[in-house]
């Protein structure tokens, strides 16, 4: 028999968390196109404008923290730079 983990909308509110993530491209100068990114989050109508794709973890982690989430840096993934997480 398979397992299945407890849908996110019965979990306790404190540990989900929604987001809604809008990315497009920008041109930036005459030849170059740039990814920016606006991270909303729901529940506290928190909103974050970044540029490039490496932006998008550390801002995903510093607005779960604003929001109340305790994550450790071993939950971090290796790629994303520890300086960028901790601040």
């Amino acid at each position: 028999m398979a397992s299945h983990a407890p849908h996110p909308e019965t979990a306790q509110p404190s540990s989900a968390h929604l987001f809604t993530l809008r990315v497009w491209q920008e041109r930036v100068g005459e030849s170059r196109l740039e990814w920016r990114g606006k991270l909303h989050h729901i529940a506290s109508d928190d909103v974050t404008y970044f540029r490039e794709w490496a932006a998008l973890v550390p801002v995903l982690l510093a607005m779960l923290r604003h929001a109340g989430a305790t994550i450790s840096v071993e939950q971090v993934p290796d790629w994303v730079e520890e300086e960028e997480t901790l601040s």
